[in-house]
């Protein structure tokens, strides 16, 4: 009986343990959250003096959902990103793209000034595939971008009128933007000031006959 007893006390104890210790993990979790997500301005790329070294660094979020789509060719014999799903009777690629999915400028992918100021971002979700952002909207964010022949006047008006549905380019081909046209980038409200704490003024040298 006294057996039993300590068995089923040292069982408590382990339990007592046990929930201890996913507590203290529950609450490292927490404590290694995101911090506060803001756009990412035109605005704030001038304060800060972001160029393209540290555009590239930057960590970058989804603001809202984008959903591709495509009709799939017959000659398609796989699926190699998103799902396939038939509609109508006709097959269609779709690619979902989540809301707050962390993104990233991939070594070989284009950042360089547009046309109608900012920059062009070419901005991965996922490994060997990106989406072009600048700021386009009518606040300066950094916003989904249509392809450069969607026209002049559509990119100069973009930001009064955007167009609910336009094509991007994705992964080598031509897809519907059928959500999330509006989508922005987001980045930590904290990753601007480490970049700022990080950047380094040079005073420059003097020879000593300077005056």
């Amino acid at each position: 009986m006294m057996l039993a007893v300590e068995l089923r006390g040292r069982g408590a104890a382990v339990w007592i343990a046990l929930v201890l210790t996913l507590g203290m993990a529950l609450v490292a979790c927490q404590t290694t959250t995101r911090g506060e997500m803001v756009p990412f301005t035109e605005a704030q790329r001038i304060r800060y003096q972001l160029g393209e070294t540290e555009l590239r660094a930057l960590q970058y979020y989804l603001s809202d959902r984008i959903v591709l789509e495509r009709v799939a060719s017959d000659a398609a014999g796989r699926v190699d990103r998103g799902r396939l799903i038939v509609r109508s009777g006709t097959a269609i690629h779709q690619v979902l793209v989540e809301r707050g999915t962390p993104g990233a400028v991939e070594p070989a992918a284009h950042v360089g000034p547009a046309e109608l100021g900012g920059y062009v971002l070419e901005i991965s979700f996922e490994r060997g595939a990106s989406l072009r952002f600048s700021a386009v909207a009518a606040d300066g964010t950094y916003s989904l971008l249509a392809p450069p022949d969607s026209g002049f006047f559509t990119a100069l008006f973009a930001g009064w009128s955007r167009p609910q549905r336009f094509e991007v380019d994705f992964d080598g081909a031509k897809w519907n933007v059928v959500a999330g046209s509006d989508s922005r980038l987001l980045i930590e409200r904290d990753a601007l000031g480490k970049i700022a704490r990080s950047r380094r003024v040079l005073p420059g040298v003097r020879t000593p006959d300077a005056q």
